[in-house]
């Protein structure tokens, strides 16, 4: 029996469909790939550690503890003594930027040991 040309064109679009869905459930959140420490450096050659913990907490320079969330795939905010910071980021790899009205800073994600 010769089977019809649509259904090979069907058979085709499923499994691509399906191959996509498989594919993109396995990208990782970007809540997962900033957890880990970030060194950095600002504008002004200022250097500074941050470290994103999986539970939401936020540690500076090894001092400042506080919250962060992703608000979304560009935006960031950090809650901590001085109140709710928010910044613009971009995660790419293991370099990560955040920005906002003040400057903005640039970090490498640190090797774990």
């Amino acid at each position: 029996m010769k089977k019809h040309p649509l259904t090979r064109i069907l058979f085709i679009f499923i499994c691509t469909a399906a191959l996509t869905l498989a594919l993109g459930a396995c990208a990782a959140e970007p809540e997962e790939t900033i957890v880990g420490v970030w060194s950095g450096v600002d504008e002004a050659g200022n250097t500074g550690t941050i470290e994103f913990q999986a539970d939401g907490t936020v540690i500076i320079d090894e001092t400042l503890a506080g919250d962060y969330e992703i608000v979304d795939e560009e935006q960031i905010q950090l809650e901590g003594p001085a109140g709710v910071i928010s910044f613009d980021y971009e995660l790419d790899g293991d370099t990560l930027v955040l920005a906002n009205e003040t400057g903005s800073m640039t970090f490498e994600r640190v090797e774990e040991e």
